[in-house]
């Protein structure tokens, strides 16, 4: 793959030189790690990122593959929620679970093709990325909890389950925000651990239903069709999390992996591929299991509705609250230029 990228990086230094920029060219906020080449002009008009959506530069692939995944999970979505009773309180949840997936990635995609306009449209663009992410949180942790659990799990972790649930998908956003607000590139260590921590404590509040579930499955050395689908996605959004933790491959060779194969591409595609496979657990688990769950509790308006609809509004706080002290914060840096 190395040979290939730096072909099209080659090509393109000599196509595009007017356009793609190299890291010494951006000012330090649009730069990232090992990636030399492939910039976007910063300052220019939006139809000039618009337009960026059909041409080779560095985040290319990032818009892309959020964006063809977010149509791959639509027509998904659509298929599955065609049939479905919407006068059914499970089936409300399935569809939420939908809708938070094609949230997720429409506001990554955005925020890749957009974050280069200015700094202050870098910030803002990424805020509401975190938004994104804090919303699929949720609608992976809702689905999980009322599709996917054992009734014997269900005793324990009813009364506590969704307003953890939702104030770890809260700290997601507000963390990550601000982490991006707070510090500078190069980015210290400490800023994964905003980003990480948050996010890695609600996955696994996520998936604690599905470990319980598995692990009685796994004892008696079988696992259902949902079941192997929970561990596929489970595995998938590891890798991922790796790729978004770590340079690899462009540290080893930076340069080599600008335009093709750099770390947060591949974290995308991973990504894509756990939702995918989430939303495919989660169907079936809603046609088959239906006389296990059903039987214990029916979610309320509140759990279908309101835990989402209050999360939404908490990180649009967020997003405004951020928005103007990082508008100060730029205020302030030119000032002092």
């Amino acid at each position: 793959m190395w040979f290939i990228d730096t072909s099209l990086s080659d090509w393109l230094k000599h196509k595009d030189s007017q356009d793609l920029q190299t890291e010494q060219e951006v000012p330090t906020l649009f730069r990232e790690p090992y990636i030399k080449f492939g910039y976007r002009r910063p300052h220019q008009p939006l139809i000039y990122y618009f337009k960026s959506l059909f041409q080779f530069h560095n985040e290319t692939l990032n818009v892309w593959t959020h964006g063809l995944g977010c149509l791959v999970v639509l027509w998904k979505s659509i298929q599955y929620c065609y049939h479905l009773d919407f006068n059914d309180q499970f089936c409300k949840i399935f569809f939420l679970f939908c809708f938070s997936s094609c949230v997720y990635l429409l506001l990554s995609m955005l925020a890749h093709l957009l974050h280069s306009h200015s700094d202050l449209m870098h910030h803002v663009s990424f805020f509401f990325d975190y938004m994104g992410v804090s919303v699929y949180g949720l609608g992976g942790s809702i689905g999980c909890f009322f599709l996917a659990s054992d009734p014997e799990f269900l005793s324990y972790i009813k009364a506590f389950y969704m307003p953890l649930a939702w104030t770890f998908t809260f700290l997601t956003c507000a963390c990550c925000t601000y982490a991006k607000y707070r510090y500078q590139r190069p980015y210290p260590p400490m800023r994964k651990v905003w980003q990480m921590l948050p996010a890695a404590s609600g996955y696994m509040m996520a998936m604690s239903p599905l470990v319980h579930r598995m692990s009685s499955g796994l004892t008696k050395l079988s696992l259902d069709g949902s079941e192997r689908l929970h561990a596929a996605q489970m595995c998938l959004f590891v890798i991922s999390s790796f790729f978004f933790s770590v340079p690899f491959p462009q540290k080893w060779t930076p340069g080599r992996f600008d335009i093709l194969g750099h770390s947060h591409q591949l974290f995308h595609v991973f990504m894509v591929g756990s939702t995918s496979c989430l939303m495919d657990a989660l169907f079936l688990d809603l046609k088959q299991r239906r006389n296990v769950y059903s039987d214990i509790f029916e979610p309320t308006s509140f759990d279908v509705y309101g835990y989402m609809i209050a999360l939404i509004a908490a990180d649009l706080v967020i997003i405004m609250v951020f928005r103007e002290l990082t508008k100060h914060k730029i205020k302030k840096e030119k000032e002092q230029d």
